[in-house]
């Protein structure tokens, strides 16, 4: 009925897994498994008081009176395709993600219509084959109802949050039967297809995955909790140096900072991300005195193969960020000829400030990223040959025309002289050439230029993520979507948890 007021209402999506590629392959055989799916989700739905909206292809629109309602529906869907393949022939197994959402609908004949309808919608791509995700909402109304565990995927960069829900916060179930299924949060390394081009996870191999790596935040154990920004700090750029070796697969920054101050056990840990070695540790900041203490674990069963806790001068934190990198190559047995950790600048002072800097700018909103242009500037005027804040100058005046009114043009000015700055300081610094392609290719429009320094970047870091992104982004632009995807790949296998990813993999290629 037109007319009817808006209600209140959880909504669920349902999405096959493979479903586009299948169907390419085996029209016929996708048609009969259709079938097979939609008797299995129609049967579940009355026992829940579920609602079918509409099937929209291979996706279910369904509406639930209560989130408790929509969630135990969703795992029961879950449980009974876990059953339904443990019987049938590999090229017949259904996998299914599922969103789900609560708020207001706008009723409209037989549909509904609203926010809360379009972010449950939103939400699907973000489980992984067999999962189920959840917004913050559904989470608040069903923590200690269901016997499966919540698990936080964390809130997706700002500048999507606008496109989703101011607040958004995504959270995945798992557990009990589900965990069996979906034994990772993510899309995981390493990946096979199945015959009917369903990505499933397959176990690791341990001499592999012991060249896998996630180097947890380290805790800061300082008396003031300001001091975060260092031990945040020194937590990324071990994790930027250690992805720079030769033999080593490191777990990215954002996928590593999910386990921020809920590490738990190091096996689920490494189950989890399919990794072998684990690097915890902790930072004590005390004026010009740091105390870091190192610790690397065996994922399998949580034995330490190595610790060390170093008292030393803050002018000292390369040096020591490059003796623990050390110690992790030598106890895995890679062959290493040089320092692992290369100092960014030879002034304390204007280090402390660009990190500053990079913890307010990871906060990303506008008065965040305005306050770590601040300290980037403060880091320039203590060392004016810092080219590493020149280029994170650049890529935050870059970022700021997607949360501020002034225009573009403004910030973006003022981000290619920086990024030019960089580049003649150091030209062999892959965040200098990122900044410059960024200009180019955002400002500009010159492609081939762009193109020129998103390439000489990877030259110097081929797993730097953010120039990977930006690549893959500018691919993509490019109408070269099979390279773009092919990107967006590798990034997955060292980024499984980055939500902004999952759902840049399902804007542009229904990932």
């Amino acid at each position: 009925m037109s007319g009817e007021a808006r209600r209140l209402a959880a909504i669920m999506f349902t999405d096959i897994v493979g479903y586009s590629a299948l169907t390419q392959k085996n029209e016929a055989l996708t048609d009969e498994l259709l079938q097979e799916h939609n008797d299995v989700v129609r049967a579940m739905l009355p026992q829940f008081g579920g609602k079918e909206i509409k099937t929209i292809g291979d996706a279910f629109h369904v509406e639930f009176a209560s989130a408790l309602d929509a969630t135990r529906c969703a795992i029961a869907i879950q449980k009974a395709l876990i059953e339904h393949n443990a019987s049938a022939l590999p090229e017949r197994r259904i996998q299914l993600r599922i969103g789900l959402h609560v708020g207001d609908v706008m009723p409209r004949e037989e549909d509904v219509f609203g926010d809360t309808v379009n972010i449950a919608s939103r939400i699907v791509p973000l489980a992984e084959p067999g999962g189920i995700c959840i917004s913050e909402d559904v989470a608040h109304q069903i923590r200690n109802k269901i016997e499966a565990r919540l698990v936080s995927l964390g809130r997706p960069d700002a500048r999507r949050v606008r496109r989703l829900a101011i607040g958004l916060l995504v959270v995945a179930i798992l557990g009990g039967t589900i965990w069996f299924v979906s034994p990772h949060i993510g899309w995981l390394p390493p990946t096979t297809a199945n015959p009917n081009g369903v990505k499933t996870v397959t176990e690791p191999k341990p001499a592999s995955a012991m060249k896998w790596i996630a180097v947890l935040p380290f805790d800061n154990t300082s008396n003031d909790a300001a001091n975060e920004y260092f031990s945040d700090g020194m937590t990324d750029e071990l994790i930027s140096a250690l992805s720079q070796v030769e033999g080593l697969r490191v777990i990215a920054r954002t996928t590593a900072f999910m386990f921020k101050g809920k590490k738990g056990n190091v096996h689920k840990i490494g189950e989890q991300l399919n990794v072998g070695i684990v690097l915890d540790g902790s930072v004590q900041k005390a004026g010009e005195k740091i105390r870091i203490s190192a610790h690397l674990l065996n994922a399998t069963d949580g034995s330490e193969l190595w610790a060390k806790t170093y008292d030393r001068e803050l002018k000292d934190a390369f040096a020591t960020q490059d003796e623990i990198a050390q110690a992790i190559v030598n106890v895995l047995k890679i062959k290493l000829g040089q320092p692992v950790v290369k100092p960014s600048t030879a002034n304390q002072a204007a280090h402390d400030l660009y990190l500053r800097g990079r913890y307010s700018q990871s906060q990303a909103t506008e008065e965040a990223i305005e306050k770590a242009i601040e300290y980037y500037e403060q880091a320039i005027a203590k060392d004016p040959n810092y080219a590493l804040a020149y280029a994170a100058l650049s890529g935050a005046y870059t970022a700021l025309p997607g949360l501020s009114s002034v225009p573009a043009k403004e910030f973006y000015d003022k981000a290619k002289v920086a990024a030019l700055k960089a580049v003649e300081l150091d030209d062999g610094l892959p965040e200098a050439h990122l900044a410059v392609a960024d200009n180019k290719y955002f400002m500009e429009g010159n492609y081939t230029d762009a193109e020129k320094e998103y390439k000489r970047a990877l030259e110097l870091d081929p797993n730097h993520e953010q120039v990977l992104l930006g690549y893959a982004s500018f691919l993509y632009d490019q109408d070269r979507k099979e390279e773009a995807l092919a990107i967006v790949e590798h990034v997955l296998e060292r980024d499984p948890l980055n939500v902004d990813v999952k759902l840049q993999a399902a804007d542009w290629f229904n990932y």
